[in-house]
């Protein structure tokens, strides 16, 4: 092979690139409770988490003096659910809700933040401000917030969500019925029920939502039609949803906890 071409070639130095930078996001909601990425991440914001005690913390001995050491966990979870599914209260809304409830950590089927690793002097090993994603939140989660607030996750980044506190929804009973998936078994997928009792149980609306390659901006008022339509009706004997509390739900007053 004829190389003499080569001898006339000069080296020209290679610029180097300037590496590419990235934007850093904050993981912790700036407006509103919760976070929620498209990637299926969730952060709670500090306050939310010290309000709703839903940070891990380590396990305490739950055993009576002179017995074998029992440890146990402590603190809340969330359970998240919509209107649509929930038989308490469908087909009573002029428009579909998001609610949120907090629930003990030891509660079956918690949806968000029930568990995490120990270490061996029963230490959390994780954070609700780090652990990110879960299966709900990947398979349940993002779905409900399309679904529910027509979040379109090929467009938006995260959205910022907020718990609307002076207008719970109440059982006259203190019994409550909420919607869950079954996760296992040969009736995986299949909607089932789970009792609570004592909750409760808030609307979970949108705060502000964070465009792709664009900066974050409020929405409208998410139940900003209601107010136009005709009042709930009331779920007698079950749901006390109080008065005109759909016109109430979007607002951004300072609520104090049920």
């Amino acid at each position: 092979m004829d190389v003499s071409f080569l001898k006339d070639i000069k080296l020209e130095p290679v610029s180097k690139a300037a590496p590419k930078t990235r934007v850093s996001v904050a993981t912790l909601p700036e407006v509103g409770d919760l976070r929620v990425f498209k990637n299926g991440k969730v952060y709670p914001s500090e306050a939310f988490a010290t309000e709703f005690n839903l940070e891990f913390q380590p396990k305490v001995n739950i055993a009576s003096e002179g017995e074998e050491p029992v440890f146990d966990v402590v603190g809340n979870g969330l359970d998240i659910f919509s209107s649509t599914n929930w038989g308490m209260i469908k087909g009573k809304l002029p428009q579909e809700v998001m609610f949120l409830a907090a629930v003990p950590k030891t509660d079956a089927k918690v949806d968000m933040w029930a568990s995490t690793k120990y270490d061996d002097d029963n230490n959390p090993k994780a954070s609700v401000f780090t652990q990110g994603a879960n299966t709900f939140s990947k398979d349940r989660l993002l779905p409900m917030l399309t679904e529910i607030y027509g979040i379109d996750w090929d467009k938006v980044d995260y959205v910022d969500m907020e718990v609307v506190k002076d207008t719970p929804i109440v059982s006259e009973s203190g019994i409550y019925l909420l919607p869950k998936v079954v996760s296992t078994g040969s009736k995986k997928g299949e909607a089932t029920y789970i009792r609570r009792e004592n909750l409760t149980v808030c609307p979970l609306v949108i705060a502000s939502t964070k465009f792709s390659e664009e900066p974050a901006i409020a929405d409208k008022d998410v139940i900003s039609e209601v107010k136009a339509k005709e009042p709930i009706a009331d779920v007698k004997g079950t749901i006390d949803p109080g008065d005109d509390w759909a016109a109430k739900l979007g607002s951004k007053k300072d609520k104090a906890t049920a």
